[in-house]
């Protein structure tokens, strides 16, 4: 049966472009947040959008059953998949928090390269795939991370690492539901457990137009 994807009341909110990037352009209250040009890459519309994450045992939220059917947990205890709300100082809201690329190829294989110079060599990188329109619902609504700390801004999804790469987002338990409740049968799978490149930052961006080709 075809899974319905649920539709979004929030405002729509564009992010900056890299070449917009500065510190001046990034709301210093939360009063500033307002719509701006789009960022210069996105998923083409109309097809699924490759969605990857970068994980490892340490922090292992996404998971596959044996039709590759995927599936993003509440909270970081990968082991149980419980939750552990006196571990961490943040509000549960927060730790909930995934971490997700929707699109960005070459900026996931660049992270994978990053965790294992740090030494995490069972860090893999993680895919899967969702409809443009969960993508695109998650885009419209998502707010820089410095704004997130506005409670009007609390339960949207976060715009993180906008200077490393396009559409990575962190989303809290409401939006993760979309994801899972959208996400492609059959399309998750662990894409790479080794990096193809020895993390340089020199390179990064010209690693990130060559996928884009």
């Amino acid at each position: 049966m075809p899974r319905r994807i649920g539709s979004s009341s929030y405002s729509s909110f564009v992010p900056p472009s890299r070449s917009e990037r500065t510190s001046s352009s990034r709301p210093e209250r939360y009063a500033e947040v307002s719509p701006q040009r789009s960022s210069r890459y996105s998923p083409p519309p109309g097809r699924p959008v490759d969605v990857y994450r970068v994980e490892g045992p340490d922090n292992q939220r996404l998971s596959f059953n044996s039709y590759g059917d995927p599936h993003i947990s509440k909270s970081f205890n990968s082991a149980t998949n419980s939750s552990r709300p006196n571990l961490y100082d943040k509000p549960m809201a927060y730790q909930d928090r995934a971490f997700l690329n929707f699109g960005d190829r070459a900026r996931a294989e660049e992270f994978l390269a990053v965790r294992h110079d740090q030494g995490h060599r069972q860090t893999v990188m993680k895919g899967f795939q969702v409809p443009y329109d969960t993508f695109d619902s998650i885009r419209k609504s998502s707010v820089p991370e410095s704004a997130a700390r506005d409670p009007r801004y609390q339960q949207r999804p976060i715009q993180v690492d906008v200077n490393k790469g396009d559409h990575q987002y962190g989303l809290n338990w409401q939006s993760l539901q979309q994801v899972n409740s959208t996400a492609v049968p059959g399309s998750g799978r662990v894409i790479q457990r080794q990096p193809d490149m020895v993390y340089h930052p020199d390179v990064s961006y010209a690693l990130q137009d060559l996928y884009r080709r």
